[in-house]
């Protein structure tokens, strides 16, 4: 197994402690939040670039990144949705587009059609991150503005996202 592969783990690893410390009240439990998030963030990072420069692709990493990502940032939303920092229809359609794409993304496989996601559908996590580390902000610090920086930051990884997904479906119904 790969660095880059345990790097993937270790994040997963990370998500209920980043849920848990949102939820169980203990002195700065907020602040502790917002460092696991943060970190578990920095690590998709660095498992990346570990993985293109120290050429350790691998199929399992393939398989693992996105499942830690998508594991991290739909709980961590989730959580934030029922903090009632996050409108909850918003985190609902984000997670929707996320299934529908990886269904869709079972059909190209099966199909073998190789579909490379558009360079703007990349900046959805980092979008998604920003959100996230707002809303937690806001609950360390209780001011607003974070709150909204982060909901506009999730309209523009919705936007990004539809648009990837709107691209990605094209992308298979031109080749069925």
């Amino acid at each position: 197994m790969t660095l880059p592969n345990y790097i993937s783990f270790f994040r997963i690893f990370l998500v209920p402690f980043a849920i848990g410390a949102l939820f169980f009240e203990f002195p700065y439990h907020y602040h502790v939040a917002i460092v696991i998030y943060a970190i578990a963030a920095a690590s998709d990072l660095v498992d990346g670039y570990l993985a293109r420069t120290l050429k350790q692709e691998s199929k399992m990493g393939i398989l693992l990144d996105p499942i830690a990502d998508k594991l991290l940032h739909v709980l961590v939303m989730i959580a934030l949705a029922t903090l009632e920092v996050f409108p909850l229809w918003i985190v609902m359609v984000l997670i929707a587009r996320e299934l529908i794409v990886d269904t869709s993304l079972k059909y190209a496989t099966i199909e073998k059609l190789f579909i490379k996601p558009p360079f703007y559908a990349k900046f959805k996590s980092f979008f998604i991150d920003i959100a996230i580390l707002c809303g937690e902000l806001f609950l360390i610090m209780g001011i607003t503005v974070f709150q909204t920086i982060a909901f506009v930051n999730l309209l523009v990884a919705l936007i990004l996202g539809v648009m990837g997904g709107r691209s990605f479906w094209k992308h298979i119904f031109s080749k069925a």
